[in-house]
């Protein structure tokens, strides 16, 4: 009887909240008029030009469809390009102007003094992320050219025409996110460095550290891990140490790799990657640049002892002489004071004498 006197009570609660009939659907949000002025957007294509107009298309649900592009002073599109996601957004009468203002933005984005389109396809603002299909200006064929390498990393892209890379950052529910950079190499586009907090602390399988910071940065052409630091807490989140070697995003890199090469006698440029493992454990590499390319040049670090001495760790200092690895210090660590004080090593393979926090 108790139970039947509750759902005749929630159904009674379901017909007051919804009468007189109709009252719930009118609530609902409706897709937005697809002749609505603020779905036009309107820019030019290179500095100085005539305004191209951009009419962002919805189907009959108020999803995304594609994007018709206009000349100045014409009526009729010159070309109508297809949104590139499956599950396109429905821009409904809910959305603000601020929101319908994200549905189309224009950037140089492959550094070619040419505006490219983007239009978006998913935006979530809670975690305020805006997903975008990138359509790429032709300057030979007049047209826009749908780029599916930019499409595919497109989360919050934006351009940095200082040092002319781009940059992405994603972000996750509990806090997860990986923010990454690219640049342009012969046409084609490739990531020269990254960051991530990725896991969560109902993984199982990260025991009690549920999150793993990560910097990882292209090095001889292969992006390599330069720090890797479990995070433990959730206040351990909000205190990540800074990458070793990474630039912020935008700024100017007056001695990078690619302004060096063809220079003759280049100066000397030091970098360093630092990754940490359990139980106190880490390894610093050092390179050097020669001109042509980064090389590995020594290496410290605080290791698991395999020796009889009776410490459970050892710190060694190693010289790397055209590819020829050679020990110049090997020292037990036998207590915390031991780890605390560490020698100097005696090659280049030490720019500092304190360990990695």
């Amino acid at each position: 009887m108790q139970r039947k006197a509750i759902l005749l009570l929630a159904s009674l609660g379901i017909v007051l909240l919804c009468s007189p009939p109709g009252a719930c659907a009118q609530d609902q949000p409706k897709p937005i008029n697809p002749n609505d002025p603020r779905l036009t957007f309107s820019f030019a294509i290179r500095p100085r030009g005539k305004p191209f107009h951009f009419k962002v298309k919805l189907d009959k649900t108020g999803k995304i469809a594609g994007v018709s592009v206009y000349r100045a002073g014409e009526t009729r599109a010159f070309q109508t390009l297809p949104v590139c996601d499956k599950f396109p957004d429905t821009v409904d009468d809910g959305w603000l102007d601020g929101e319908l203002a994200l549905l189309i933005t224009h950037a140089d984005l492959n550094f070619d003094g040419f505006q490219d389109l983007e239009l978006l396809c998913n935006y979530i603002p809670h975690l305020d992320k805006k997903l975008y299909c990138v359509f790429l200006w032709n300057a030979k064929t007049g047209r826009f050219i749908y780029s599916k390498d930019l499409s595919e990393i497109a989360a919050n892209l934006e351009a940095h025409p200082k040092n002319k890379t781009l940059t992405t950052r994603e972000d996750w529910m509990g806090g997860a996110w990986e923010a990454s950079t690219y640049r342009w190499n012969a046409g084609k586009l490739e990531a020269v460095e990254g960051t991530s907090l990725l896991g969560g602390w109902d993984d199982p399988t990260k025991q009690k550290c549920g999150f793993t910071f990560t910097c990882s940065r292209l090095i001889k052409g292969k992006m390599v891990t330069t720090l890797e630091k479990p995070v433990c807490t959730p206040e351990g989140m909000d205190s990540l140490p800074d990458c070793p070697g990474h630039e912020a995003p935008g700024s100017p890199k007056p001695r990078s790799v690619p302004e060096l090469q063809g220079v003759p006698n280049p100066p000397q440029v030091t970098s360093t990657s630092i990754k940490t493992g359990e139980n106190g454990q880490w390894e610093e590499d050092t390179y050097h640049w020669n001109g042509r390319e980064e090389e590995l040049v020594g290496a410290r670090g605080v290791y698991e002892a395999n020796d009889n001495s009776g410490c459970r760790l050892v710190f060694l200092c190693l010289s790397i002489v055209n590819g020829n690895k050679r020990m110049t210090l090997s020292k037990p660590i036998c207590s915390g004071d031991d780890e605390r004080h560490l020698p100097q090593c005696p090659a280049a393979a030490s720019p500092t004498t304190n360990s990695p926090d």
